[in-house]
């Protein structure tokens, strides 16, 4: 098994035991993932990589880190390998051109 699936299985493991997904639909962890792009976009403003604010890690990497993390949950409740998404959609922008 990859790291990216290896990953995604324990994030997801770690979401259910904390019951994150009790009450939780797939739409409300998109609409998640956005709200976490807003705060990647505050956090590219503030211009901080990483910081701590009473012990809490808060900053780009962090914000960055929450969509991807959100991301792989996703992909686990989904059933979805997505490590072999990415390989196909890498492969695809390797010979896709735009304008």
């Amino acid at each position: 098994m990859h790291i990216i699936k290896s990953l995604q299985r324990k994030i997801y493991k770690n979401a259910v035991e904390k019951g994150l997904w009790d009450d939780t639909t797939v739409i409300d962890v998109a609409e998640h993932i956005i709200d976490e792009c807003d705060e990647f976009i505050e956090a590219i403003n503030e211009n901080k990589m990483f910081y701590r604010v009473n012990g809490e890690p808060c900053g780009i990497a962090i914000e960055l880190a929450d969509i991807v993390i959100l991301a792989l949950c996703l992909a686990e409740k989904l059933n979805i390998d997505l490590y072999e998404f990415i390989k196909i959609k890498h492969d695809y922008n390797t010979v896709r051109t735009w304008d």
